[in-house]
């Protein structure tokens, strides 16, 4: 890989989540072995066995399940891409990834990542009437979608944008009913949604009673600041103290995921390369919509395969 192109590694979030993930760097891989079975202590469920078969049903498209079996692969794919001798300059998650992104950027250890997802997920958990909510990704410039949730609060329908994802996509969250009007009144712009298998309105304000327990808990953990930049969710900027990254993580669930601020600003800080380590290549995608770069500066390392391609631009 050239060293002097600037890259940064990018963390996938919930959605990218199938039967059977992980599971070839698990068979091929003494350290990514170990970080399912540290996944498998702390979380208290074996976690190849709901990557590799999805047990009890739909068990892997629960939060809880799909969302820390989601950082296990991420860190092993991470791991590998470290073991293929390649280097990173910069560090950022979408949603989920953050965790995986905190773990590489040497603010937290695996250890801490693991139990933190656990207690802020145990937390979230707890939240009443969640099976109210949803979550659906639209294919619609934020401007728009913004506009739309405003005509719904007007009748006091409640939808809010939560991710940012590029200049003509957003994912929206708030009531099952009001995310069907929103549908409605989407329809007059050629609007697309995708339903989020998911009961909460992850990264809004209708997280926001869990506010205080969730920054108890974060309290709780030590931080370091980062070896590498780390662009962070909350504010899609480098964080550049333990106050700002501990207020991050705190508002991870009640605040927006600006994810389009976060490759914009690491692309005007001189990162020109951006790969993905994940089980599937939603941000890449993403990167290269955002920015309008070619597929060979922004790409995916897939836990489907094990080749590691030597990739110039």
């Amino acid at each position: 890989m050239n060293r002097n192109i600037k890259t940064a590694c990018l963390f996938g979030g919930h959605g990218s989540q199938y039967k059977g993930m992980g599971r070839e760097f698990y068979e091929q891989s003494e350290e990514c072995r170990q970080i399912f079975n540290i996944g498998s202590s702390i979380l208290k469920y074996d976690v190849a066995e709901y990557c590799f078969y999805g047990v009890n049903e739909d068990a892997i498209e629960k939060p809880f399940y799909s969302l820390t079996s989601l950082l296990v692969v991420d860190l092993c794919v991470y791991t590998m891409a470290l073991n293929n001798n390649y280097k990173f300059n910069a560090h950022a998650g979408f949603s989920l990834g953050e965790y995986a992104a905190l773990t590489a950027s040497g603010a937290i250890s695996i250890h801490q990542s693991f139990e933190l997802l656990k207690e802020l997920l145990l937390i979230a958990e707890s939240l009443e009437d969640s099976n109210s909510y949803s979550m659906s990704v639209v294919n619609l410039p934020p401007e728009i979608c913004e506009d739309i949730c405003l005509k719904l609060k007007n009748i006091n329908e409640k939808v809010v944008v939560s991710n940012y994802n590029t200049h003509n996509q957003v994912t929206v969250a708030g009531t099952v009913k009001g995310l069907e009007h929103f549908k409605n009144l989407s329809y007059k712009y050629g609007a697309k949604m995708i339903p989020i298998n998911i009961h909460r309105a992850f990264h809004t304000e209708f997280m926001n009673p869990l506010q205080k327990d969730l920054k108890k808990e974060v309290d709780k953990f030590t931080f370091e600041i980062p070896k590498t930049p780390l662009y962070m969710n909350a504010s899609g900027r480098e964080v550049t103290s333990l106050d700002e990254l501990r207020t991050n993580i705190s508002c991870h669930f009640t605040t927006p995921v600006l994810w389009s601020h976060s490759l914009m600003n690491m692309f005007n800080s001189g990162i020109s390369r951006f790969i993905e380590c994940g089980s599937r290549g939603v941000l890449s995608r993403m990167v290269r919509n955002n920015l309008g770069i070619k597929k060979e500066a922004a790409y995916h390392i897939s836990s489907r395969s094990l080749k590691f391609e030597e990739i110039q631009i």
